[in-house]
């Protein structure tokens, strides 16, 4: 972690919602997760501190499976499971239609009944080496949890910024 009063202009990527920042990185994302909220509410507890937000949401409902494990599921990979998933909800282009005076690409995705779906997870079908067609909810276990909305990384580290302002009147000694 390291604290940062960052200059009138900035050369970097990370933005702060305030004027100083604490960064936590940890390769521990569920450690991570539990120390930053742990740290984020002592800092909203501090008397000259104001403004504290966190760019780690980790309360948004998803989808979480076990990453099958080769040999566990004779024939079926995990690359296999991840193109099935990129195919259903990825923006795979499959095709090009040439007219005239223009080209269209053709862009595969699910309809938007099953995407909203998360139980349509369960439907999608994995292409095995034999060429055979299996369920995905018969290789790998799916569980309904909640995540983040996006995971941040600082360097190629799992990291939550933490910003807060001080105070009118206090300074950071």
């Amino acid at each position: 972690m390291f604290m940062q009063n960052p200059p009138p202009i900035r050369l970097e990527a990370t933005l702060s919602k305030a004027q100083y920042q604490f960064v936590l990185q940890s390769p521990d994302t569920d450690d991570l997760y539990a120390n930053s909220a742990a740290f984020e509410s002592k800092l909203r507890g501090l008397p000259m501190i104001q403004d504290v937000t966190s760019d780690c949401r980790s309360r948004t409902p998803g989808k979480s499976g076990d990453r099958p494990r080769q040999g566990r599921q004779p024939g079926y990979y995990a690359d296999q499971i991840e193109e099935a998933l990129y195919s259903a909800y990825g923006t795979r282009q499959v095709s090009t239609i040439y007219s005239p005076s223009n080209q269209y690409q053709v862009i595969m995705e699910l309809d938007p009944q099953y995407r909203l779906d998360p139980s349509a997870l369960g439907m999608l079908y994995v292409r095995s080496n034999s060429g055979q067609l299996v369920p995905l909810s018969s290789l790998a276990t799916l569980s309904k949890g909640l995540g983040p909305l996006s995971v941040n990384h600082l360097g190629q580290i799992t990291a939550v910024t933490i910003s807060f302002n001080l105070k009118p009147g206090n300074s950071t000694g």
